[in-house]
């Protein structure tokens, strides 16, 4: 299999406020009317939030991941949906700044519990209020609306009270309290919307989680006799979608980084894990082969078996064995916690035996072949080649000949992988080639998300 190339691009970075005045420059030509949520008060210098809550009209979604999509100078590296009322968008190339390259852009469409809504959001962005900050132009709810969504998008969704909008919620719910009960009213009823502003009032925590209760059943009740089709769609749809979202690897990217001698590998990663956490919604290291070193040693004995041509030894362990360490490796792939999006991966030479004392325990050659095609995939194989010169200048119980073998087995090894794999140049300074390593995964991510944004918002 020939090297799987990326789309090459240039490093390039957009101040945040450059960015913002083209994001919502590209939200009015497509005509969206779009509400900043919250943590917009330092804009257009700062994002106090770390990300950016979007309120959006279900009818206008297209337009807006469209509009985000068409902003120059970022690319999107991520989208997934994790939750039957919004989409998550990740955008690379907002700076320099660790942990800050990219954001995160929440494009909310349903303000709800369990797919059933506590506020209309047509109603909400028809009573919008324009801002005005430092040349921008945008639009944020009225303090009534804001209060309400702050308090329930954690305390319906989540069960807990988020301490950071706390007082203005409270304060909101004190000044107008009649108010608040009338806009809840409809969706609750008289007596739990009241005994929950109320509660809010007081500043009694136990008495806000008892009147939770309340209203979660009056929402769940009044909504299901009203609408009761509508409802029931929309609560299977909910629950459809978080079993998605938490039992599949679909929104789950994986990249292995082949390092020959390991000289890079744990720095890089390192490295990496200070950058990426802003190019998804959780970026991770992983250990790619398991606890159990005998199952890994099969697996990988038999998978580069394959990639050098040859029958592998294996000692003590079973075809069997090597069948069950596959099963259990997919099986893995669907139990992966759902808040990981991004595992990124360490493998040496020492992480591939293929060497064994026992001369007697073989893997057949079709075995070793099966493996590799059946092993979950890696999205992205990055293969730091340092050349051999380097590489034995590193390990002197290398020799020279043993330098380019060991290249060549970690090449065979790349060209095996059914997904994509790049070579980086590792000879450079360690900085240099953890840009070069970010780099490729940007490209890999920004490829794979283009091509699922296609297929969900096709022009």
């Amino acid at each position: 299999m020939p090297e799987a190339s990326l789309k090459p691009f240039e490093r390039q970075f957009t101040p945040f406020n450059e960015f913002l005045a083209a994001l919502f420059q590209a939200l009015e030509r497509e005509g969206v009317l779009a509400c900043v949520l919250r943590n917009y008060e330092a804009f257009p210098f700062e994002n106090v939030g770390g990300d950016i809550d979007l309120l959006v009209s279900p009818s206008q979604l297209a337009c807006a991941v469209r509009a985000i999509r068409s902003v120059d100078g970022v690319r999107t590296v991520g989208f997934t949906e994790p939750t039957y009322a919004g989409k998550c968008m990740f955008l690379e190339g907002i700076s320099q700044t660790p942990r800050t390259r990219a954001i995160q852009i929440d494009l909310i469409f349903r303000l709800g519990w369990k797919g059933l809504p506590y506020l209309d959001v047509d109603s909400v962005l028809k009573s919008a209020i324009l801002r005005q900050a430092g040349g921008l132009n945008f639009f944020v709810p009225s303090p009534l609306h804001e209060s309400i969504i702050s308090l329930f998008s954690s305390l319906l969704v989540s069960g807990y009270l988020k301490e950071k909008y706390w007082p203005q919620v409270r304060q909101t719910f004190t000044s107008r309290e009649a108010e608040v009960i009338s806009e809840l009213t409809p969706q609750f009823g008289p007596e739990p919307a009241t005994q929950m502003v109320k509660a809010v009032v007081s500043g009694d925590y136990q008495r806000i989680m008892d009147s939770r209760k309340l209203v979660c059943r009056s929402l769940a009740i009044r909504s299901l006799l009203r609408r009761p089709l509508r409802s029931a769609d929309s609560v299977v749809r909910h629950f459809t979608r978080a079993l998605i979202s938490r039992f599949t690897p679909r929104n789950l990217e994986t990249v292995c980084i082949l390092d020959p001698d390991g000289s890079y590998n744990a720095e890089i990663i390192e490295r990496l894990m200070a950058i990426l956490p802003s190019v998804a919604k959780t970026a991770k290291e992983f250990d790619f082969l398991p606890s159990h070193y005998g199952a890994a040693a099969c697996r990988q004995t038999a998978i580069m078996a394959a990639s050098q041509r040859s029958v592998a030894t294996v000692s003590y362990i079973s075809l069997w064995r090597i069948a069950r360490f596959v099963v259990r490796d997919w099986v893995c792939q669907f139990r992966v916690k759902r808040d990981i999006k991004l595992r990124v991966a360490g493998i040496t030479y020492d992480d591939l035996p293929i060497k064994s004392a026992n001369p007697n325990h073989t893997v057949p050659m079709w075995f070793a072949q099966l493996v590799a095609k059946l092993a979950p995939p890696a999205d992205l194989w990055i293969y730091l080649n340092p050349g051999a010169d380097a590489l034995q200048s590193r390990n002197s119980e290398l020799s020279a000949t043993e330098s380019v073998q060991r290249l060549e087995v970690f090449g065979r090894f790349a060209n095996m992988t059914r997904r994509k794999h790049v070579t980086v140049e590792a000879g450079k300074p360690l900085a240099d080639v953890t840009e070069d390593v970010y780099t490729a995964i940007i490209a890999m991510l920004a490829e794979r998300t283009e091509k699922l944004l296609g297929k969900a918002f096709p022009a």
